[in-house]
């Protein structure tokens, strides 16, 4: 049988269960919940199809890529109502999983992976995960609340059991040349991992998490020739999730933030493991608690800029975008010039969230720094000497990071020093460089409403009048055009 016709036969499946689900959802036969399942757990079967029919990644993608697409739209305008979740936020799973049957293709069908670990993968999130939320919903006594999910014991075991059967089968059928016990002990390692993964993961994002884990760990650890380096991109991901939820739990990022914020993160563990990782961290970290701090003083403040202490993706974007930069040529050169110009953007970023957020809370009024005329706290362009000498202190704890991790990595070398030093002036210039484009080029309005000035763009759905500035240059472009001041002078110093 060709590609094509698998393709074809590929979409009649598909759109026959989802027909079927609409269908006993109108008719009250079976709840929403079930319906879901059902389209859930029909729809892992395709991997059978496509082992069958296709031998190459391009067919096999046509089918997973367009239902990422045909889902969202479900999502948007409610087309397949028997696969949406009474939580809005969880109807996203119905497009993660088409994302993580689409990874997978692209690996399976390509020969990075073997195409029976993807259908594993798939599999156990389609049986195991459908199984156990009705199991879990019709059996689980005293469920408990994980990451704002309801998981109950009996749920959990029949994730458990049923991933452990679907492992056991794929490996039996394809691994046949293993003794029995070790088959055994694969089948555990995969149920468990399996298990653990899909009781922590939030969100829907089971859907993409838990075939990801499982295929790519088993990979990972039971075949010849592939080095732990392989694993790091799971591993970072998984530790992102973790950091990533936590905050938006904390209200410190939005939702787009924290998916922007597990992105970043992966990407930076990947391009410079858990060094460059402490060191977005370390910004991270200091600037949400910052951020929580002195509040009663920083009200009226937060009445001028255009947002306020929870990251949105551009946010997260716009300070770490130069980062981004950095380890991608790190990646690609080994030069550990790039580590240090890494550590250089996120010096500036510190630098200047240390100088606003410690600076609101000064008790004299901070003045312009190109006039020297007093302006209100939260304007842009306003310094205070206790805000500059925050803005060091933010620089220099970065360029500390940098230079302690750098020695334990590959010794306390003089570059090590010089680098340090040379990250400290840049990411205090990069904050001053911030306060000239706030002061001169950013964009100000007169509120429609209070007749104030601010950085927002609309009050209540209301446009402001533009008073000064460039409309484009709002305060997250002043954040990535300052990092990247930054970054390169202190290229420069050290070249």
């Amino acid at each position: 049988m060709g590609n094509t016709a698998g393709v074809v036969i590929s979409y009649v499946f598909v759109f026959v269960f989802i027909g079927l689900a609409n269908i006993l959802a109108r008719s009250g036969v079976f709840s929403r919940a079930i319906t879901r399942k059902i389209v859930h757990i029909g729809v892992s079967n395709w991997w059978i199809i496509a082992m069958y029919t296709m031998d190459n990644p391009v067919s096999a993608s046509i089918g997973p890529a367009s239902f990422i697409i045909i889902n969202a739209i479900s999502y948007k305008f409610h087309v397949f109502k028997a696969m949406e979740h009474e939580i809005p936020s969880k109807n996203l799973g119905t497009i993660y999983f088409p994302i993580s049957l689409l990874i997978l293709a692209i690996l399976s069908f390509s020969g990075t992976i073997p195409i029976y670990v993807g259908g594993m993968g798939i599999l156990i999130m389609g049986y195991g995960d459908g199984l156990a939320a009705v199991v879990g919903e019709k059996l689980g006594k005293r469920p408990v609340e994980v990451f704002g999910g309801k998981k109950s014991f009996a749920g959990t075991l029949t994730m458990f059991a049923v991933s452990f059967a679907v492992a056991f089968i794929f490996i039996y059928q394809n691994a046949g040349d293993l003794m029995i016990s070790r088959m055994l002990l694969r089948s555990f390692a995969v149920a468990s991992v399996a298990s653990i993964v899909e009781f922590v993961t939030p969100m829907g994002l089971d859907n993409l998490t838990v075939p990801l884990a499982v295929s790519l760990l088993y990979v990972g650890f039971f075949r010849d020739g592939v080095s732990l380096e392989f694993l790091l991109p799971f591993l970072g991901f998984a530790v992102n999730i973790a950091v990533g939820y936590a905050a938006y739990r904390r209200r410190s990022v939005s939702f787009s933030g924290m998916l922007g914020g597990i992105v970043v993160g992966t990407v930076f563990f990947v391009a410079g493991g858990l060094f460059f990782w402490l060191i977005l961290m370390t910004f991270f970290a200091t600037s949400t608690v910052l951020g929580g701090v002195g509040k009663k003083s920083k009200q009226q403040a937060e009445k001028i800029v255009a947002k306020g202490n929870t990251r949105d993706l551009i946010q997260v974007l716009a300070n770490a975008g130069v980062g981004i930069i950095a380890a991608a040529l790190y990646r690609i050169t080994g030069d550990h010039l790039w580590i240090a110009a890494f550590a250089a953007s996120f010096a500036a970023a510190n630098s200047d969230t240390w100088a606003s957020e410690i600076g609101m809370m000064s008790k004299n009024q901070p003045v312009s720094i190109l006039t020297l005329r007093p302006l209100e706290k939260g304007t842009s362009g306003g310094v205070s000497a206790l805000g500059v000498l925050a803005s060091a202190g933010g620089s220099l704890t970065i360029a500390l990071v940098f230079y302690i991790g750098y020695g334990l990595l590959f010794d306390f070398t003089p570059f090590a020093f010089r680098a340090a030093a040379y990250i400290t002036i840049a990411g205090f210039a990069g904050s001053l460089v911030d306060s000239l484009i706030g002061a001169s080029l950013q964009a100000q309005y007169l509120c429609a409403t209070s007749g104030a000035t601010t950085e927002k763009r609309f009050e209540s759905g209301t446009p402001n009048e533009l008073l000064r500035g460039v409309p484009i240059i709002n305060n997250d472009m002043v954040n990535f055009l300052s990092g990247l001041c930054a970054t390169g002078f202190a290229v420069l110093l050290i070249v």
